[in-house]
């Protein structure tokens, strides 16, 4: 947690994903610094647009949101181009956004990953609530998409 705390308080200057408001609008573009703990690390991302075309479900800003989060990564938290794997359901995208293909990914990534490497899931789209086996949840339901984040920490941590 004091490692998320540190990368959270560093000084850098960005907007908000399909925002105009900056998170620090006092420093210029270009004067973020990465903390000691990720100096010459990779940073590696998946990110995960699902807009479900021609569905009920239809949504309509979720690629947007991936496309936009990729950039951020790579022009204010010093990604690599190669390193930022992107998954929509776009017409055309050469992998689509099913679960094994999301799982897939995050197995690429963090086979990866090394100690005190950065690792980044973002996912834009709708979720699912599946039973769960902890007591204390809202109408004993867990959020699908959660249970993957869970999944991702263990293997890293």
């Amino acid at each position: 947690m004091e490692r998320i705390k540190s990368f959270l308080s560093l000084k850098a200057k960005t907007r908000c994903p399909g925002s105009n408001r900056l998170i620090n609008p006092s420093l210029e573009k270009g004067d973020f610094t990465s903390p000691p703990l990720t100096r010459n690390k990779k940073r590696l991302a998946v990110l995960v647009g699902c807009n479900y075309h021609n569905t009920q479900y239809e949504l309509h800003r979720c690629i947007n949101d991936v496309v936009q989060m990729r950039e951020v990564l790579l022009s204010q938290f010093g990604f690599e181009p190669e390193d930022v794997e992107l998954l929509t359901d776009a017409p055309g995208s050469p992998i689509v956004p099913t679960g094994k293909n999301i799982m897939a990914a995050l197995g690429r990534m963090v086979g990866r990953a090394g100690q005190g490497d950065v690792l980044f899931f973002h996912f834009s789209g709708h979720g699912t609530r599946i039973p769960s086996p902890r007591q204390g949840r809202p109408f004993w339901q867990d959020e699908a998409i959660g249970r993957l984040i869970s999944i991702l920490s263990l293997v890293v941590i």
